[in-house]
C-alpha cells in the first residue's frame, strides 16, 4: 500500500524482546523496501540499549518508553500499530491505539477475556479502525479456499471437528516471563495456557472452519473440560476439552506440553460424506471411503506469517484484503473462558510424571507417563481424558 502522495504507510511498534523480535525482523525488511515506514517505537527502559532498538531508531524512528507515549499529541502520524506484547497488555494497547486513530495487528489472542474484547471492538465501531489479529493460517488463500469446499458440500455436512497437538515445553518455558503459565498478570485476565497460546492458532482456525460462512466463526457450548497440569504452574499444560456449536457440530481439541515427543497439530474435518485432515506445516488430505481423494500443501510458518504481515498492509488500502477480525477472534475467547468456567484443573499425581531431559540436557520437562499414546487414543473416539491419576483439585 502506497499513500495518495507517493510515501508508503507509517508504522509503530511496541516491544522488541521474545516473540517480538518477529514483527522486528519483518518490518526492517519491510522498511528497507519501501513497504512501510517506522516511525515509532515503544520499548521499556530496560531494553533502549538492544541492537533491535538500535537498528530501529537508526531507521528514523522515535523511540519512547511507554505505550502511551507513543500515541501523545506530539507523535507522529501512525496508520498501523503492531502489538506483539503479553495477553494481559493486548486489549488496553490496541484500544489505545485505535482511539489515537491508528488500524491494529495485535498478537493472538485478541484477549484474556471476551469482556476485553467487547472493549476492543466497542472502540473499533466508535473510531471505524480495525484490529487484525495474529492467527496467521488464517490469511492464507489455502485456508479461504478449504473453508469454500467446506461450505459447498466438498464433504457433505461437517458433524465434528477434532484437534490434536502436542508440543514438549521445559520448566524454562513458564519462566520466560511473568505471565507464563498464570490466569491473571498486570491487572489483566490472562488464561494462560496450551489452548490460548502455542496451539490457539489451531483451536481458532477449528472454530472457523466449522461455520457455515465464509467471515464467520463458530460460538460453541463446552460439555467436558479434562484440565491438567505436571508443570508447577497456576492453569494447565494438558487438556482434553469437547464443545458443541449452535448448528451440532461437535469439537474436540486434546493438547499438552507436559510430553516426551511432538505431534505435529492436526485438524480432523468429519463430514458425513468423508473426512478432512490438516496437518501444520505438511499437507491437507481429503478422504473418501478411506481412499485419498486429494492432496494439497500447507504453507510453513514463514510463508503465513508473511502473508499475514503483508495482508495488513494491504488492508489499508483494500477493505477486502483478508484479515482475522475480531468478530471471529472473540469465538476463541468465549471458548477459552468457558473452559475455565466448566473445568477443574488438576495437578498430576508424581507417579504419573517422567523427567525427560530435551535437546542437549539441559532442559527438563516433567512429561505425563503416555500422554502421547492417551491423546491419540482419545483423538481417534473423540472421548475424555479420564485416567491420569491425580493430586488433590485446585479450582
Amino acid at each position: 500500500m502506497i499513500s495518495s502522495n507517493g510515501t508508503p504507510p507509517q508504522v509503530a511498534l511496541i516491544g522488541v524482546s521474545g516473540y517480538a523480535t518477529v514483527y522486528v525482523d519483518w518490518l526492517l525488511d519491510a522498511h528497507k523496501s519501501k513497504r512501510i515506514r517506522i516511525v515509532a517505537l515503544s520499548v521499556l527502559p530496560d531494553e533502549l540499549d538492544l541492537p533491535a532498538v538500535t537498528k530501529i531508531r537508526n531507521r528514523g524512528a522515535k523511540i519512547v518508553t511507554s505505550y502511551q507515549k507513543l500515541f501523545a499529541s506530539d507523535a507522529p502520524r501512525i496508520d498501523l500499530c503492531y502489538i506483539p506484547t503479553g495477553i494481559q497488555w493486548h486489549a488496553r494497547m490496541a484500544i489505545a491505539a485505535l482511539r489515537a486513530n491508528c488500524n491494529v495487528l495485535v498478537e493472538k489472542p485478541l484477549a484474556g477475556s471476551v469482556e476485553d474484547v467487547e472493549r476492543v471492538q466497542q472502540v473499533e465501531r466508535e473510531t471505524g479502525k480495525w484490529v487484525a489479529v495474529g492467527f496467521q493460517d488464517m490469511y492464507t488463500s489455502e485456508i479461504a479456499e478449504l473453508k469454500n469446499n467446506l461450505i459447498k458440500g466438498e464433504i457433505g455436512k461437517v458433524e465434528a471437528i477434532a484437534m490434536l497437538g502436542a508440543w514438549p515445553r521445559p520448566e524454562s518455558y513458564y519462566l520466560r516471563n511473568h505471565w507464563a503459565g498464570k490466569l491473571q498478570a498486570d491487572g489483566a485476565q490472562v488464561l494462560d495456557s496450551p489452548l490460548n497460546n502455542a496451539f490457539a492458532h489451531f483451536i481458532n482456525l477449528s472454530l472457523y472452519l466449522a461455520s457455515s460462512q465464509i467471515e464467520t466463526s463458530s460460538k460453541v457450548e463446552v460439555t467436558s473440560a479434562d484440565l491438567y497440569r505436571a508443570h508447577n504452574i497456576e492453569s494447565f499444560d494438558t487438556a482434553v476439552v469437547s464443545a458443541r456449536s449452535s448448528d451440532d457440530v461437535l469439537f474436540w481439541f486434546g493438547v499438552s506440553h507436559a510430553c516426551q515427543t511432538s505431534i505435529e497439530p492436526t485438524i480432523r474435518i468429519i463430514g458425513s460424506k468423508g473426512h478432512i485432515d490438516w496437518t501444520h506445516e505438511d499437507k491437507c488430505i481429503t478422504v473418501f471411503d478411506d481412499k485419498i481423494q486429494s492432496t494439497r500443501a500447507v504453507p510453513n510458518y514463514a510463508v503465513t506469517r508473511g502473508k499475514m504481515f503483508e495482508n495488513v498492509i494491504d488492508r489499508l488500502s483494500d477493505p477486502e484484503a483478508r484479515i482475522c477480525e475480531s468478530s471471529v477472534a472473540i469465538c476463541h475467547t468465549q471458548l477459552i473462558e468457558q473452559i475455565h468456567e466448566k473445568g477443574v484443573v488438576k495437578t498430576v499425581d508424581a507417579s504419573e510424571i517422567e523427567r525427560v531431559t530435551l535437546g542437549d540436557g539441559s532442559a527438563t520437562v516433567p512429561a505425563i507417563k503416555r500422554i502421547e499414546e492417551r491423546l491419540t487414543a482419545a483423538f481417534q473416539t473423540l472421548e475424555p481424558l479420564s485416567d491420569i491419576e491425580c493430586e488433590t483439585a485446585n479450582v
